[in-house]
């Protein structure tokens, strides 16, 4: 991802300060009425809205029988989607402007949202962690016992989250090499490289976890309540603060937040175009996806797309091609890059 990194110098504060700055900054115009708004909202439980209204959603939308839970872009190309009623996740591809099923695997019940992996995807619940592959196999790894989140580094270790809001490092067979505090919680484990981040929603904290120094870094309190990450390879992460109605910007290591800024009403799924300095953030309070353009150390709206109905999970294909799943059983919406109009 292109960002400008001007941006570390100028935004070198942190906490509340780092927070108070970033609203300011966002809002030119109107910053002390927003400030305002902002500061009279409760902090903490970020839940995505689902909205009953019809919508025309941009590009092309294929009926599945059943709610998406989670989208995840394969490295081979594919796309992974994971379905309730039955647990399950679709490996297939785009062709045509619409998701293709190639393969179907069976998850255990109640199944966290699938996350990326080098082989197929990740898989966590409270019977522990396994692992899909696009050639129909599930295998588990390890005896982690119950996991709130999982995540995959770079190197192949992962890390697992626990109701006690620990985290723990793991080798790529799921033995434990060492365990984490610092959290209340942990509800979403992302990756960079080999560095972690870890959302927990009750309280709306954020930290980097350092798996080879066995170590969680800063934890911040930012926004009104921290949702979805996304991370990119280069270090940073991308999460949206749904009762904020805000997008927030992090470099990961160290944890630092350097841009917050509105995006609409109660963005949840998160998504990075590789190679790119936008991330599509989706608007579960209007029915919409927005392309954020961060390269200039001030978010940008470059596109904005109606979706399906409830767009909870979001990614971005190896061809560009924007993933969006509906919650509420609308279907999984294909759009193109030439659709989504980019500048």
């Amino acid at each position: 991802m292109r960002i400008n990194r001007a941006v570390r110098g100028r935004h070198r504060a942190s906490g509340l300060a780092a927070l108070a700055g970033a609203v300011v900054l966002g809002v030119s115009g109107c910053a002390t009425s927003h400030l305002e708004e902002f500061n009279s909202v409760e902090m903490g439980d970020a839940t995505p809205e689902i909205l009953p209204t019809e919508t025309d959603p941009a590009g092309q939308v294929t009926d599945l029988d059943s709610p998406v839970a989670g989208a995840v872009s394969l490295d081979d190309g594919g796309v992974a989607l994971q379905l309730d009623d039955p647990d399950r996740v679709e490996f297939g591809h785009i062709s045509g402007g619409k998701f293709v099923s190639d393969e179907q695997v069976e998850l255990p019940d109640d199944a966290l949202p699938i996350v990326a992996s080098s082989d197929g995807v990740l898989v966590g619940s409270a019977e522990g962690i396994g692992r899909a592959t696009a050639d129909g196999g599930y295998e588990p790894i390890g005896d982690t016992g119950p996991v709130t989140a999982v995540a995959e580094l770079e190197d192949g270790r992962i890390l697992t989250g626990h109701a006690d809001g620990t985290v723990a490092v793991r080798t790529s067979d799921g033995g434990e090499n060492a365990r984490l505090e610092s959290l209340e919680g942990i509800d979403q484990l992302a990756a960079s490289g080999n560095v972690g981040f870890a959302v927990s929603r009750a309280d709306t904290t954020v930290a980097s976890v350092y798996p080879d120094s066995n170590e969680i870094g800063p934890v911040l309190r930012p926004g009104k309540a921290a949702g979805v990450a996304a991370t990119t390879d280069d270090g940073w992460a991308a999460v949206s603060d749904t009762t904020g109605n805000a997008l927030m910007i992090f470099d990961a290591d160290p944890l630092r937040l350097h841009q917050m800024f509105p995006v609409g009403k109660a963005p949840w799924a998160v998504a990075t175009a590789p190679g790119t300095s936008i991330v599509w953030v989706a608007l579960s309070g209007e029915n919409r996806v927005v392309a954020i353009d961060i390269s200039s150390g001030q978010g940008r709206e470059v596109a904005s797309l109606d979706t399906v109905s409830a767009p909870h999970s979001m990614s971005v294909a190896e061809d560009g091609s924007l993933v969006v799943g509906s919650a509420d059983g609308s279907g999984a919406q294909i759009i193109s890059p030439e659709e989504q109009k980019l500048p």
